[in-house]
């Protein structure tokens, strides 16, 4: 499938119609990926009636959509001649409006204060865009962020395919701000992900659950951003211009990383995206993407499940602390402490 237009930008259009109904795209910055989405869900609106949800994780982002000054459609009106403005849909709702319309187009919702419009009627909203769904450094988590999301889906979709009717359409896009997010991590995208930004593969799809994949390379807008003031600047800054430019996600570097021979080691259990192995003689344990061999525990990356690891598997912890724990790769690391604390 093509995912650049002629000129550069996302073909947030070609995404968009293609049929998988989850979609999730981890893109450089700055290449269309938001502008594309709401141009092209409003067209949408214009075209069907179709309305759609823009959803962002924090209600203080969802507020900052909401004000005049961080209205998103704000860089869309001045390039396609629109009046896009934010109007109060009702005392809990802010939405997008067309002018001259009395419905909104699109609302605005936070996925943390999404439990509150439980009670709302979603007839009408077919798509939904989840604007930097990959939460930067520093932002605050959200507790069972990936299960609040799911029933946020669930929510808005009702039992419309019950009724004979499509799927919501939903598009996750975000910066490549780190590997480990929780909806990542709850579908089981981690290892998948970073080997596709390693080897630069752009799409992969799941037909049977329904997903797509996206990692865009070699973005022509990226490549005339390098010669920009801020990009001068951090050309040095490996991590940064990595992630903003080349669709990199960042690295770290640990002590603990390094390969082993499988074949000193016996499985001990498998969670999620990780096969854990006990060392044959030694007091170490070697965690891997590799499976081999049969487990005799194995847990799925879902909550209950991290629950049950948690509490039958917390020598491996113990072990971890103690430095005797080695990683394949940084990111089984990651993943290891990211399935700890969930």
């Amino acid at each position: 499938m093509r995912i650049f237009r002629p000129d550069g930008w996302i073909d947030a259009k070609g995404i968009l119609e293609e049929g998988s109904p989850f979609t999730l795209i981890v893109g450089a910055r700055g290449i269309g990926k938001s502008f594309g989405f709401l141009s092209e869900l409003m067209e949408k609106y214009l075209e069907t009636g179709s309305r759609f949800i823009y959803m962002r994780r924090m209600e203080n982002e969802a507020d900052i959509a909401a004000a005049g000054e961080g209205n998103p459609f704000n860089a869309i009106n001045s390039v396609k001649g629109w009046d896009v403005q934010v109007k109060k849909v009702n005392k809990e709702m802010k939405g997008f409006f067309w002018p001259g319309d009395d419905k909104p187009a699109g609302i605005i919702l936070a996925l943390k204060t999404f439990y509150k419009k439980r009670s709302v009627s979603f007839v009408g909203y077919d798509s939904l865009f989840f604007d930097e769904f990959i939460p930067e450094p520093g932002a605050p988590p959200i507790k069972r962020e990936a299960e609040s999301f799911f029933n946020a889906v669930e929510t808005i979709a009702r039992n419309r395919e019950l009724s004979g009717g499509s799927p919501l359409k939903v598009i996750c896009a975000s910066n490549a701000n780190t590997v480990d997010s929780p909806l990542f991590i709850e579908l089981g995208l981690v290892t998948r992900a970073l080997n596709m930004a390693k080897h630069k593969i752009p799409v992969w799809s799941d037909p049977e659950r329904g997903l797509k994949l996206i990692v865009p390379f070699d973005s022509p807008v990226s490549k005339k951003k390098k010669e920009t003031a801020l990009y001068r600047l951090t050309k040095d800054s490996a991590d940064f211009n990595s992630m903003a430019l080349d669709n990199v996600f960042p690295d770290d570097v640990s002590p603990n990383v390094k390969s082993l021979n499988l074949s000193q080691f016996i499985p001990e259990a498998k969670v999620g995206e990780l096969c854990i192995y006990k060392h044959k003689t030694e007091r170490k344990r070697y965690i891997s993407a590799h499976e081999r061999g049969t487990f005799p525990r194995i847990y799925s990356s879902g909550q209950m499940d991290l629950r049950r690891f948690r509490r039958e598997c917390y020598r491996i912890w113990l072990a971890h602390m103690n430095r005797e724990v080695y990683f394949e790769t940084y990111i089984q690391e990651l993943l290891f402490e990211k399935y700890f604390e969930s």
